[in-house]
């Protein structure tokens, strides 16, 4: 960290550095071009050639001090976008899963792609620009003032009121651009939303319903525009008159003080074209000082949705990898939402190493929370979740997940080989575990007859395999991690019949050893538990087998009469 911290700044001193060679250089060529054309006015040619042969060098050092400025500031631009971007996505990946979900992922893919790079030009190229045109306006003044003190002494005056006219026009730019890449945000989303369900969408002719939904949330973003357009263009407008209409009374006052004989034709050429360094290093400010309240809108919106701590996944004890008993003791959760919502009310059961169980319910009933709750990506509002006996909030969260192995209801399959998917390795090597759990997933002789069997890749979607497929690839991914818990989160729910009931018989076979629980509606994926656990408005309506559950148990009649095979 030091040693960055060291580079940096010696980043920075080297463009500064660079940044004053070229402003120096460039007002003492006004000085030269002053003399050489005094020295063309008298005809005095060596001079005119010594003069050409300083101007040579001159032009050569402010050269490659440009250059140097210019490579530096693009190093010092790409580390700290690179800086910002790993910041956002260790946050969006660290953050725990409980926060993470209450941001919409058009809002995430805003902040990425608009206020990161405007948050760049913040510590970049917009404070970057401002030390430039600085540097170069004090060197112009520094030179008039060798020449008029009295003139450069009204410039100045006038550069202070320029500038602080323009930090309070800059306000109102920071609030429309804030306000602007919040309304993106949300149109963002609604394209994000149209994107990830274009199934739907053409199935159910959303597209004028989407259409109107864009059009209504992009007319809201183009009147933040048009608020930005008018608060930059009076910036610009204000700056541009103030700027120039007394520049313009300083050169013709100039000239005529140089007619009077008042001032030389060489301190008059040289003052004149100082003038317009210092007036571009004042507009320049002005203009950066302009821009930096888009970037620091950027800025604020990072920091903004940054806050929280990240999930601290190794504090704590490990678990052992052997099937253990888990309990729930008087568990509640409560949804953390502006109208808090109880998912769970005091929840207790034990589930035995090594046994099936069955979670079952309506749908909002609970089910699939318990599952979260085990996975620690929930933390209860109350009550105790223990594994072994230890609470599992005591145990690192790296640790307690790779006890669990978890199929949930639509598997996320990456766009990469099938290997890689279940193996979640860039390099899979151990190839007899691989065939195994693909095997014991029933999916290897399908692989096998793949062109490129392991190495095959999937499609972004995974569309180029079919659900049961999908489903299956998922399973071996939980056989490969070889973990002591199996979570089955109603990851048969999308399948026909015939291919559920083939996916449940590799899956049962290849869990024997392992206790597995399984949120499930339909009785054939139950078939095999040895308990159930009827779920009902977040609270446990009874526990037992199914005949004994259908003989006693309100609920669960209700449950299975209503849908009979699914409940």
């Amino acid at each position: 960290m030091k040693r960055a911290q060291i580079r940096y700044r010696s980043l920075y001193l080297f463009y500064i550095l660079a940044v004053i060679v070229a402003a120096f250089g460039q007002v003492y060529m006004n000085r030269l071009s002053g003399e050489m054309s005094d020295a063309a006015l008298h005809g005095d040619i060596d001079n005119l050639i010594r003069l050409l042969i300083m101007i040579t060098g001159v032009l050569v050092i402010r050269a490659a001090s440009a250059a140097i400025s210019t490579l530096t500031e693009a190093r010092l631009t790409a580390n700290a976008g690179y800086k910002m971007r790993t910041l956002f996505i260790r946050h969006f990946l660290g953050v725990s899963f409980g926060k993470l979900e209450k941001t919409a992922s058009g809002e995430n893919l805003s902040i990425y792609s608009n206020d990161i790079p405007r948050a760049e030009r913040l510590v970049t190229s917009g404070v970057m620009g401002i030390i430039a045109n600085f540097v170069a306006f004090v060197s112009a003044f520094v030179f008039m003032l060798l020449i008029s003190p009295s003139f450069t002494g009204y410039l100045f005056l006038a550069a202070i009121g320029m500038l602080g006219i323009q930090i309070l026009l800059s306000l109102p730019i920071q609030k429309w651009s804030k306000r602007m890449s919040e309304q993106q945000a949300k149109f963002n989303a609604v394209v994000n939303d149209s994107l990830q369900n274009l199934s739907v969408v053409a199935a159910y002719s959303l597209d004028d319903v989407l259409e109107k939904r864009y059009m209504t949330a992009y007319d809201k973003f183009y009147a933040t525009i048009k608020g930005f357009a008018k608060a930059f263009t009076m910036s610009v407008g204000v700056m541009f008159t103030l700027m120039f209409t007394p520049l313009i009374v300083i050169v013709v006052v100039l000239a005529i003080a140089t007619i009077d004989g008042n001032m030389t034709l060489v301190d008059f050429i040289a003052f004149s074209t100082t003038i317009m360094v210092a007036a571009g290093g004042l507009m320049g400010m002005a203009n950066g000082i302009g821009a930096l309240g888009q970037s620091i809108a950027g800025a604020k919106r990072l920091l903004e949705n940054t806050p929280d701590p990240l999930e601290d996944l190794t504090n704590g004890a490990i678990p052992d990898l052997v099937p253990s008993a888990i309990s729930f003791k008087n568990v509640t959760f409560t949804y953390d939402a502006a109208t808090p919502i109880l998912a769970l009310d005091d929840v207790s059961f034990d589930i035995a190493p090594g046994s099936k169980v069955a979670i079952v319910g309506g749908s909002g009933s609970g089910k699939s929370t318990i599952l979260k709750l085990l996975l620690g990506l929930y933390e209860p509002t109350g009550g105790k979740v223990a594994l072994g006996g230890t609470d599992i909030t005591q145990f690192a969260k790296n640790g307690l997940r790779d006890t669990f192995a978890y199929v949930p209801q639509n598997s996320f399959l990456f766009p990469e080989s099938i290997g890689k998917n279940i193996t979640l390795e860039d390099n899979f090597t151990n190839m007899p575990r691989l065939e195994k759990a693909c095997a014991d997933a029933g999916i290897l002789d399908f692989i096998n007859t793949l062109p490129d069997k392991f190495d095959s890749v999937l499609s972004e979607a995974a569309d180029n395999v079919s659900g049961g497929q999908r489903q299956r690839i998922a399973m071996a991914r939980a056989f490969y991690k070889n973990a002591p818990v199996i979570l089955f989160d109603e990851a048969t729910s999308s399948l026909d019949p015939v291919t559920e009931a083939a996916v449940l018989d590799s899956f049962t076979a290849a869990s024997s050893d392992k206790t597995v629980i399984i949120v499930a509606h339909r009785a054939s994926a139950i078939a095999s538990c040895d308990t159930l656990i009827v779920m009902d408005n977040g609270k446990v309506s009874a526990i037992g087998s199914h005949e004994n559950l259908l003989a006693t148990n309100d609920v669960y009649q209700n449950l299975y009469e209503a849908k009979g095979a699914a409940i």
